[in-house]
């Protein structure tokens, strides 16, 4: 069975999305202060590694759980889906299928309340 990871083109492809996910967010007055002082290389990195895995890659992600990264941060609801639908956007455009789109998207909302810490948690994605 092939895995996300291999349909879409793996580490390369994988890593571009990623680029253009956080071009898009840094370019969002409502997000961009969230990755001040944020080491973005390091980030892009992390993050390629941590989607490569989700999308059944090999499991090179070595990190902290979602909870713990983001305890700090303060993440709001409205924020969290900001993100969503960027990452939304950015997947679509990189031709990801419509029934890929929902699982990954599926496995984003469950994250929800690993990652947002106020009282807005119970918003749909």
């Amino acid at each position: 069975m092939t895995t996300l990871f291999e349909k879409y083109g793996g580490f390369e492809t994988i890593q571009n999305i990623v680029i253009e996910f956080y071009r898009e967010i840094l370019s969002r007055e409502t997000l961009a202060p969230y990755f001040v002082n944020v080491n973005l290389d390091k980030l892009i990195d992390h993050q390629t590694r941590f989607l490569s895995h989700l999308l059944g890659g090999p499991s090179t992600y070595q990190g902290k759980t979602l909870e713990a990264a983001h305890l700090s941060s303060h993440i709001s609801g409205a924020a969290f889906d900001e993100v969503a639908s960027i990452l939304c956007w950015v997947l679509e455009d990189a031709g990801v299928a419509e029934e890929d789109l929902k699982t990954i998207l599926g496995v984003v909302g469950d994250a929800r309340s690993a990652i947002v810490r106020d009282n807005d948690n119970a918003s749909p994605l």
